[in-house]
């Protein structure tokens, strides 16, 4: 579990020689995260994140309201040396009585921890925009577009195809639940369609989980990919613990063979906003052949 960030308020001013200019109140908040990984081919020190968010809204009055954010990520070396600089969630969302409306270019996450087995793509940068409807009591509905530019991870990765996302979301007490239907819409995907049901039940001592997706392909002799995982989270204290145990079929998998993978994550809060967290991860890639790999990170957040 990531660490809570405190935000900190700035007075964007206006300049010297305007009179009576309006003051922006932006939120600024980060996180670095630094330590150590091993896997089967690599070893070594690094960063394994750093960001730098700025978040701002507006009310524009009739019960309209405006938000803007800007992340960017920091230079994150990692244990093969290379390094990167770029721009992590930059987003506009308009909300009032009808819903919203939220245009966003940015970097989506995974919804399994086990990406190497459930192959549904890394979160990279993707520009997207969707509307959410007003909530049904327990129930909320939307509808996302995503362009052809890049894939947006999430559960929706895997391809620089543009798609459409219709989604369902059911949350009351305890339990949550949620749906989306995903279909790519270019030659590049081929019009390929995708199922994602979620569900999690918070017990008060540990919250479980269940996730399953699959992915209908129209290429000829492709059979549907099918995964599936089981995800249970407990706090001890200050401890925070999170197992998840997964498997994936079908697609370009050996025919009648089944890849599985669990990982194993425990996190130490030493305060609000600073964390030591120790992760281990094994995954099969073929029907004889496994895959390993263990890290322990310090973040911090602001």
């Amino acid at each position: 579990v990531a660490p809570t960030c405190s935000p900190v308020t700035v007075a964007a001013l206006a300049a010297v020689a305007v009179s009576g200019a309006a003051m922006a109140q932006v939120t600024l908040s980060g996180n670095v995260t630094y330590g150590y990984a091993v896997s089967d081919t690599y070893s070594g020190f690094g960063t394994d994140g750093a960001s730098l968010n700025f978040a701002a809204s507006e009310d524009l009055g009739g019960g309209l309201k405006l938000s803007a954010s800007m992340g960017i990520d920091g230079i994150v070396e990692t244990v093969s040396g290379a390094s990167t600089v770029k721009a992590n969630g930059n987003s506009i969302v308009l909300s009032g009585g009808f819903g919203t409306v939220a245009m966003a270019t940015g970097v989506g996450g995974d919804a399994v921890a086990l990406d190497q087995v459930m192959s549904l793509g890394d979160g990279t940068v993707g520009s997207t925009i969707g509307y959410t409807a007003p909530a049904f009591g327990p129930v909320t509905l939307s509808f996302t577009r995503k362009s052809g530019d890049a894939a947006i991870g999430a559960g929706a990765g895997g391809s620089n195809a543009s798609l459409n996302i219709l989604g369902a979301k059911y949350a009351a007490g305890p339990v949550a639940a949620g749906l989306s239907l995903l279909s790519w819409n270019d030659s590049t995907s081929a019009n390929d369609s995708r199922t994602v049901i979620t569900a999690s039940y918070d017990l008060g001592v540990a919250k479980i989980g269940v996730f399953n997706a699959t992915h209908s392909f129209t290429t000829a002799g492709v059979t549907d990919l099918k995964n599936t995982a089981i995800q249970i989270s407990a706090p001890v204290g200050p401890v925070s613990v999170s197992y998840e145990r997964g498997s994936a079929k079908g697609g370009a998998i050996a025919a009648g063979q089944t890849n599985k993978g669990n990982s194993l994550s425990v996190s130490y809060a030493l305060s609000k906003r600073t964390a030591l967290t120790a992760k281990t991860e094994k995954w099969d890639t073929s029907a004889t052949a496994k895959s390993k790999a263990s890290s322990l990170l310090l973040s911090h957040s602001f």
